[in-house]
């Protein structure tokens, strides 16, 4: 039988813990977990501690997303897993979940993500459904609800639910620490499809995607994401940094002169700061690009 190690990154998630680990130890293909959690100030840990068959580490900062997950892959390589399942926080998935992903696992897919339903299980969550809006087959097909594909092939899925099998990670490696939170997936996605590897949605698989307990993102939260993606889009492997980097600065420097012009200060001051922290970084992201496209278990910062 494979071996699975499942890793959960927590920050303050008391609201869905238990029903996140008691999903996944009652998945008929059996997991192990591996629960980092980045300095949460609720309950999360004490919850945590119920469950004896999982591997707790604590933090004693918050490391981010990928910085967290990283200590995950990690793990499954030196530990010499069949695969790793990343799942958020305030997830949860069915009986029959990881195994049919791990059924349907082909060498040419680094990544396998389920079908992701909102936390009530009525309609897909509002930021897979974004995503995999321009897959036309997969799209039609879920509105049927009559799959003509085993695996449907996709740009991008979010990392909410992520099966990545061993030689993903043996190519690709770990996620970039420079980004914290917001733009790490997109960044790995880029880096599977530079590696050669595709990207699948097996649709016979679910999980469920508890949002609605959150609190709604902030003008900054938003603005931050727009930040972080334009830097994923620099250190593209596939793409050409610089012009990329040039094309957001003027883009944005416009954006600084059109709004004084209208005298909108609280935007001026956005845009502003998404140009100082672009080239504040950009340095750094090219070093991590050339890095991290290297074929091989290249974790960033190691």
């Amino acid at each position: 039988m494979c071996r699975i190690l499942t890793v959960i990154a927590t920050y303050n998630g008391e609201h869905w813990i238990n029903k996140c680990i008691g999903s996944l130890l009652n998945s008929e293909l059996p997991t192990d977990v591996l629960v980092v959690d980045n300095a949460s100030n609720d309950n999360t840990v004490v919850l945590l501690s119920d469950f004896e068959d999982i591997e707790i580490i604590r933090n004693q900062k918050n490391l981010g997303f990928g910085a967290a997950n990283n200590l995950g892959l990690r793990k499954g390589l030196q530990e010499k897993y069949d695969f790793v399942f990343l799942l958020n926080q305030d997830a949860w998935v069915e009986k029959d979940t990881i195994g049919n992903l791990v059924r349907k696992s082909k060498k040419d897919f680094g990544i396998l993500s389920p079908l992701h339903f909102n936390g009530k299980g009525n309609c897909l969550d509002s930021a897979f459904a974004e995503h995999i809006t321009n897959v036309t087959a997969l799209s039609e097909d879920i509105s049927k609800n009559k799959f003509s594909q085993a695996i449907y092939e996709v740009s991008f899925v979010n990392a909410a639910a992520w099966l990545i099998p061993m030689n993903t990670i043996s190519k690709v490696g770990g996620f970039d620490p420079i980004f914290i939170h917001y733009g790490e997936d997109n960044d790995y996605v880029n880096r599977v499809h530079f590696h050669g590897l595709k990207i699948g949605v097996d649709p016979f698989s679910k999980i469920y995607h508890d949002r609605m307990k959150r609190e709604a993102p902030s003008a900054g939260i938003i603005f931050r994401t727009l930040m972080l993606n334009y830097l994923a889009q620099m250190k593209d492997p596939a793409g050409r940094p610089f012009r990329t980097f040039f094309y957001i600065l003027r883009k944005h420097t416009k954006e600084i002169f059109k709004m004084m012009m209208q005298w909108k200060p609280s935007l001026v001051k956005q845009h502003f700061i998404l140009v100082l922290f672009l080239m504040s970084r950009f340095s750094k992201a090219i070093n991590h690009r050339s890095f991290t496209m290297k074929e091989g278990p290249t974790f960033v910062g190691k």
